[in-house]
């Protein structure tokens, strides 16, 4: 019989539920920090932030770089597959005039 729980029961453990405090204590003490800890930490985080700033602006301009030199790199290719291309039609100019 103790596997089974009636209606009642079962609704008095819901109401149980919300019956409980959700109050938490607090101690004053606790949660005090002397103004100079904070005035500390609020200069480390403006100093941070300037940080993460001059590091984005440098990023911004090594991703310019980047993309010059990437196209830079596009244009060496095209070049170099153009001297390629270019040396095939000399060679098989040669053996054409070797051969006659």
């Amino acid at each position: 019989m103790g596997l089974r729980t009636t209606v009642k029961e079962r609704a008095g453990d819901e109401c149980a539920v919300f019956q409980k405090s959700k109050k938490t204590s607090r101690s004053p003490t606790t949660s005090q920090v002397p103004d100079a800890k904070i005035d500390k930490v609020l200069e480390m985080i403006k100093n941070l932030t300037t940080e993460v700033k001059l590091l984005r602006k440098e990023q911004q301009g090594c991703n310019e770089e980047l993309k010059k030199l990437k196209e830079e790199n596009g244009a060496l290719r095209r070049e170099n597959e153009s001297i390629k291309l270019k040396m095939k039609i000399l060679r098989i100019h040669c053996l054409m005039y070797i051969q006659d």
